[in-house]
């Protein structure tokens, strides 16, 4: 009984560290201010949405916030970079950021 006592102990001390290490991240909704808008330039293998529809997306945003461009790919991002150029995309609100993850699905990096 003993031992039984201090692993809960143990447990809810573990539990309260956690949920305190969770309250320093937050995902705010939508209409919060917040640093930036995420999107992705990367290859999709079943073509939708179309490198197209990004770039216009990125461009747009551009003009108002700033833009986090999540990328995978050296010689993609170069493109993209190159045809937003072209379309007069406001190249400073603009941040590429390399990461490992092949899909736009994502949501709320971290």
């Amino acid at each position: 009984m003993k031992y039984i006592s201090l692993v809960i102990i143990i447990l809810l001390i573990s539990c309260d560290n956690r949920e305190k290490e969770a309250e320093k991240f937050t995902y705010p909704p939508e209409w919060e201010p917040h640093e930036a808008i995420w999107t992705d330039f990367n290859f999709e293998p079943w073509g939708f949405p179309s490198e197209e529809a990004r770039l216009t997306l990125i461009s747009a945003l551009a003009k108002h916030v700033k833009t986090k461009v999540v990328y995978d790919n050296d010689s993609l991002m170069k493109i993209g970079m190159k045809q937003l150029q072209e379309r007069g995309a406001n190249m400073d609100s603009i941040e590429w950021v390399k990461l490992p993850y092949w899909s736009s699905w994502m949501r709320d990096p971290l």
